[in-house]
């Protein structure tokens, strides 16, 4: 039977987002995946040997297979959330470094083009020198049984999708919103919030800086309209947090180095890098995330 039209978001006919019956039951399936797949936050206190410095430099490493064999941003939020769910349940010892590559492959593997094919060997360091089979193969069988055999933890860059049908002609929105969703992987910080969250967040104060900077965004709409909150699920004061935690994210002179590599490493971004500088550098308070700006 044909997909029907879902509810309409918007007034213009014209520019009614493409979201039909079968985006809203995918809608829902990403959203129970989320919350049943979400890790804890607070796993390093777990571990003896493990901090999250180590997890940083794992992400890194990760970026810089992405970009090696160019990987999609997908295939990386996938290999950290098997790496942090694993680590949510289970101890490592030293052989964190073997966990993630076997991750990043298991995420390649399920994510990536068919035509493509990644061994551990193609890794380095070179785990599978170091490791023999049988070993490779115990760690990801643990692997999948702690992941309950599911690697279907969808990354941000779906909900992003679906708040751009809303912007369609404003590119800006949705590349800033993407960058800093990105961004949020190489932190912490943002382990215990669900995806969906952080691409609401990443969107939302999109919006603001682009608004506040006199972009492209047309300053008579409102940043969080009843169409966001339909198509995201959430409404403004769930998001405000995060948001705000994301723009902290930013102007953090400790992440500063963290947030280059990721530009650096994925030239998607580079296109935004002149917004983020001006983040950085701008006098902005967010009172309530009503965006003042001081700067002059």
């Amino acid at each position: 039977m044909p997909a029907t039209t879902a509810k309409v978001f918007v007034k213009d006919e014209e520019e009614q987002p493409c979201l039909d019956e079968y985006d809203e039951e995918t809608f829902s399936h990403k959203t129970e995946l989320e919350n049943r797949l979400l890790p804890f936050a607070h796993y390093v206190s777990f571990h003896e040997n493990l901090t999250w410095d180590d997890r940083r430099k794992l992400v890194k490493r990760f970026l810089l297979y992405c970009k090696r064999f160019d990987l999609s941003f997908d295939i990386l939020f996938l290999a950290v959330h098997c790496v942090d769910c694993f680590l949510s349940r289970k101890k490592t010892g030293d052989h964190l470094g073997v966990l993630g590559a076997v991750a990043f492959v298991s995420a390649v593997r399920y994510l990536g083009d068919r035509d493509f094919s990644l061994s551990i060997l193609d890794l380095h360091p070179p785990y599978g020198i170091f490791y023999k089979t049988r070993d490779l193969r115990d760690i990801q069988a643990q692997l999948l049984e702690t992941l309950d055999h599911c690697l279907g933890m969808p990354s941000p860059f779906y909900f992003l999708s679906r708040l751009a049908t809303l912007h369609r002609p404003q590119i800006g929105i949705s590349n800033l919103a993407e960058y800093l969703a990105a961004s949020t992987v190489l932190h912490e910080d943002f382990i215990g919030f669900r995806p969906s969250q952080i691409a609401a967040a990443s969107f939302f104060l999109s919006q603001c800086l682009l608004k506040t900077f006199k972009s492209e965004v047309d300053r008579s709409n409102f940043v969080w309209s009843d169409q966001h909150r339909r198509i995201s699920g959430y409404e403004r004061r769930d998001i405000q947090q995060l948001s705000t935690l994301l723009f902290y994210n930013i102007r953090q002179k400790g992440v500063t180095e963290s947030l280059d590599v990721l530009t650096n490493n994925l030239g998607t971004y580079q296109d935004v890098a002149a917004t983020i500088e001006r983040a950085k550098r701008a006098r902005i308070g967010f009172s309530v995330l009503r965006v003042e700006s001081y700067d002059s």
